[in-house]
C-alpha cells in the first residue's frame, strides 16, 4: 500500500507500526518517498537514530508522545511529594519550571508592558 501511495503522488509515507528494525530497512527499501518514521516510548516501532533513520530511508521523524509522557511523569513526582509532604515546600529545583520563568515563557512580560503603556489613567 505505500509504494501505491508513493506510485500515486503522496508527498511522504508513512507505514504503520513496523516493528522490527529489519522491517523498517525493507520499507526503506522498497519506497523511493521520503518516509516518516513514528517514535513512540514503549510502542511497537523501535526508535532509531536519526543518523540511522537516514540511512535506510527515513527523512522525517515524529515523537509525538515524548512531551506529554515526559509531563505524567513530572506531574507523578510533584504530586507525589505534595501528598507525602503536604505541601510543595523542599520539592527539588529541578521538579518545577518556575512561576517566574512561566511567566517568561507564556510572554507576560509584553503584556504587562503593554497594559502599562496603554492603561488609562484615571
Amino acid at each position: 500500500r505505500g509504494r501505491m501511495y508513493g506510485y500515486a503522488g503522496a508527498d511522504i509515507v508513512f507505514i504503520e507500526s513496523p516493528e522490527t528494525e529489519a522491517e523498517m530497512v525493507e520499507i526503506g527499501r522498497s519506497i523511493a518517498k521520503p518516509l516518516l518514521a513514528n517514535n513512540v516510548e514503549g510502542g511497537r516501532t523501535p526508535i532509531l537514530t536519526a543518523a540511522r533513520l537516514k540511512e535506510i530511508g527515513y527523512s522525517i521523524a515524529i515523537y509525538p508522545g515524548a512531551g506529554f509522557l515526559a509531563v505524567a511523569a513530572a506531574l507523578e513526582r510533584v504530586y507525589s511529594h505534595l501528598h507525602a509532604v503536604g505541601d510543595t515546600n523542599g520539592l527539588p529545583a529541578q521538579e518545577s519550571y518556575g512561576f517566574g520563568r512561566m511567566c517568561e515563557l507564556m510572554g507576560f512580560p509584553e503584556v504587562w508592558e503593554f497594559d502599562k503603556k496603554w492603561a488609562r489613567k484615571d
